[in-house]
């Protein structure tokens, strides 16, 4: 028997996906790559007419009909009622994207406790879904896939001057929600690849909306390495690759797609251990370092770094990485405090 070809492999003919707020800016794009792949989508939203103009909007290429579902995935009960909807109008539900995403646009200058745990509600609202598909699709015997939508926020954090004078800044409840999306991500996986089940994550950068401050949004070009935004249809190939037998190896990962934005932090350290070996750091020579991350630099392309001296014990400062300096042997690991105090 050979080998399946790439059609197949990305092929959802058959299967059924439910897609959490499938009538968003990102969510229509996720539901309509399922549709084109030929997965029976059902577009879940706290709104069904406006899951309806989706559903309306789909492709059937192998004749798949298309569901509209109310599910609110901040409230139990409602994801619940959505989710069996699903599986009666369908029959079964063997894909979930968790996608949905509802939040409030206070900063950390004003959010309050109420609003913040709001918020959060989103991850709960995302894991009862999730062992809802589990304990469907294991009742059947069937493989099932599980993605969650993060963001690049999950692992990086923001910059303040992209929002500075023009908006909210990004919320740090928001942060934290898509961070422990990842981890969440990470847990089910391990627990659930016995049974059969796939649990991944897609990590969208920087994919504004026309509702976006367009300042903002120039400002976000400068710190992105293509230069430019995430357009929605750009996620479909990942969503794919990681709901469909394309991915049957892939679980417990996440998946950024963000132009190159989180790469800028390898480049930076490399630039951080040049600037030592530059600025005179020899054997037995003790003197850290921290680095201000300066934008736009002449170029607008890359980013500048500049360094003060600290008397301390001997290592440079470098965010979420320290790198230590002895004679010509740099060595770098992760450490999740710094020895040479605060990034300036």
């Amino acid at each position: 028997m050979g080998e399946p070809t790439i059609q197949k492999l990305f092929d959802l003919t058959g299967r059924v996906a439910l897609i959490t707020g499938g009538s968003g800016h990102l969510g229509q794009s996720l539901a309509q790559g399922l549709a084109e792949a030929g997965a029976t989508v059902v577009v879940g939203s706290r709104d069904r007419q406006k899951a309806q103009t989706v559903v309306e909007g789909l492709p059937s290429p192998g004749g798949a009909v298309h569901i509209a579902v109310v599910l609110d995935q901040l409230d139990e009960s409602s994801l619940n009622q959505g989710f069996d909807e699903a599986v009666t109008a369908a029959g079964q539900v063997d894909i979930l994207i968790n996608n949905g995403q509802l939040g409030h646009a206070l900063d950390l200058t004003n959010v309050t406790g109420e609003a913040f745990n709001k918020d959060l509600q989103n991850a709960t609202g995302y894991f009862l879904l999730a062992r809802r598909l589990r304990d469907h699709v294991t009742g059947r015997k069937a493989p099932g896939s599980i993605v969650m939508i993060g963001s690049m926020y999950s692992v990086v954090g923001s910059y303040p001057d992209a929002y500075d004078g023009v908006c909210v800044a990004s919320p740090v409840q928001y942060h934290t929600l898509k961070g422990g999306i990842i981890q969440m991500t990470r847990h089910l996986a391990v627990y659930w690849a016995k049974d059969n089940v796939r649990v991944n994550c897609l990590s969208p950068g920087a994919f504004p909306s026309e509702k976006a401050p367009q300042k903002m949004v120039e400002r976000l070009k400068l710190k992105c390495p293509m230069g430019r935004m995430g357009i929605p249809h750009e996620l479909k190939g990942p969503l794919l690759m990681l709901a469909s037998d394309a991915g049957s190896y892939l679980t417990g990962q996440n998946l950024l797609v963000d132009g190159g934005w989180t790469s800028w932090w390898s480049l930076k350290h490399a630039r951080v251990m040049e600037a030592a070996l530059h600025n005179g750091a020899e054997h037995n020579t003790n003197w850290p370092c921290c680095w201000h991350d300066v934008l736009p630099f002449e170029d607008s392309t890359f980013p500048a770094l500049k360094f003060q001296a600290r008397p301390t014990i001997g290592n440079i400062s470098c965010g979420m990485r320290r790198i230590s300096i002895d004679g010509n042997r740099i060595c770098s690991y992760w450490n999740l405090m710094t020895d040479a105090g605060e990034l300036e």
